[in-house]
């Protein structure tokens, strides 16, 4: 199985590509500053799929797991929703329209790391993995947050209370 983990982001995103089960490869793929939306979202698609072919071969793979947006109340969103999270929503269209795999899931960040602080998803993430594979990782949260989507897809990183 061939599977690409993403955490996508409104400039940038982190990516994850693993083979039956293993980790190869993530890292954060970024777009140029400054350019509109389209564009980004455009280059960044390209980006993925030229990644994936490299780390994995070429598609079609065998499923892409993206994050979705979790979209609060209005107390407890971080900022304009408009400018904030359709970004992200927009970017989760193009990699599942951009990317060919056989099957595709979105995911929200309560359903696979639960309300913990980043850093010990991240470690939890690190301890999952093997030492050759936790080489593999570029050191950014964006790609930690990926690897651990797969990891937890694969059923190797378990969400838990903090």
């Amino acid at each position: 199985m061939r599977l690409i983990a993403v955490d996508p982001g409104k400039s940038h995103i982190g990516i994850a590509c693993f083979q039956e089960a293993e980790l190869k490869k993530a890292t954060i793929l970024r777009a140029p500053r400054n350019l509109p939306l389209p564009n980004t979202i455009r280059i960044l698609v390209e980006q993925s799929r030229v990644f994936c072919t490299d780390t994995i071969g070429a598609g079609p793979w065998d499923k892409l797991v993206c994050e979705f947006p979790q979209i609060y109340g209005t107390s407890r969103q971080k900022g304009n929703q408009n400018t904030s999270i359709l970004p992200l929503i927009l970017m989760d269209g193009a990699l599942l329209a951009g990317l060919s795999t056989k099957e595709a899931e979105l995911v929200e960040p309560a359903r696979w790391k639960g309300t913990i602080d980043p850093d010990i998803v991240i470690e939890r993430a690190k301890n999952a993995l093997s030492p050759v594979e936790r080489a593999k990782v570029t050191d950014n949260h964006n790609a930690w947050d990926a690897v651990g989507i797969g990891l937890w897809h694969l059923r190797r990183m378990h969400k838990q209370r903090g």
